[in-house]
């Protein structure tokens, strides 16, 4: 089974092309949960990285024994820690615009202050204003927002304590870990978004069975700006893993 995980603003319909793509060849069984829709959703619920890591592992495992997780953005940070939470169990992974983390304490704290000031906004300002705002942030190039972004879509208390416990600055690097994680790893990024094609550089180098693949004229979000390229990735990468 292949388990989705959007990121922050993502919902579970982010993955459809995706999930038609797999159905067509052969891989249908896909699990696309929204982490933060009003009604909870069928995963662990908050607490730190580590600890959602752990927990999802440990719900996958109870339902899958063979499972390979993709993940996007702040999907990827917590599929990062499935993976390392229990290695052994996952037979494959996607990793799409994900950050290692910050290796300066100073850097770290910053990011939390920063991201806790987006926390209060996403609990208290008006929806369209700060979605707009968000989608103006650098990280996205200019690029818009392909996929709506309905306000009823979403539990605003979850999005901000997302902000809150899953801030990058509340992330540890990683680089040093990747070596505990024995199965195939794809690293997709968008080939105009340096930035993170400089952490898929670096974690390929430290990944026992690492790839990095960049798509051509894709930014940050390489699964809707090269919706088909990113399917025939993910598809070819699930054939060689299975």
């Amino acid at each position: 089974m292949i388990w989705c995980l959007h990121g922050f603003l993502g919902l579970g319909a982010d993955w459809d092309a995706l999930r038609a793509a797999c159905a067509a060849a052969g891989h249908p069984a896909i699990r696309t949960p929204s982490l933060f829709a009003p009604r909870g959703v069928a995963v662990p619920a908050r607490g730190s990285l580590t600890e959602w890591g752990a927990a999802f592992a440990a719900h996958v495992a109870a339902a899958d024994p063979t499972p390979i997780v993709i993940g996007y953005s702040l999907g990827g940070r917590l599929a990062l820690h499935a993976l390392l939470a229990r290695p052994a169990l996952w037979r494959g992974a996607v990793i799409v615009s994900a950050h290692l983390g910050l290796a300066d304490a100073a850097a770290r704290a910053a990011r939390r202050a920063h991201d806790a000031a987006w926390a209060r906004r996403f609990r208290d300002d008006a929806w369209d204003r700060v979605l707009a705002d968000w989608d103006a942030r650098d990280v996205f190039g200019g690029r818009p927002q392909r996929q709506p972004r309905p306000e009823a879509a979403y539990d605003r208390t979850a999005l901000a304590a997302a902000l809150e416990d899953w801030s990058l600055g509340t992330q540890p690097p990683l680089t040093d870990r990747l070596d505990a994680i024995p199965c195939p790893v794809l690293w997709v990024t968008g080939a105009d978004d340096p930035r993170y094609v400089a952490q898929g550089d670096a974690a390929v180098h430290a990944l026992p069975r690492g790839a990095l693949r960049a798509a051509p004229g894709a930014g940050h979000r390489v699964p809707w700006e090269a919706e088909r390229w990113f399917a025939d990735e993910v598809v070819g990468f699930l054939k060689t893993v299975e």
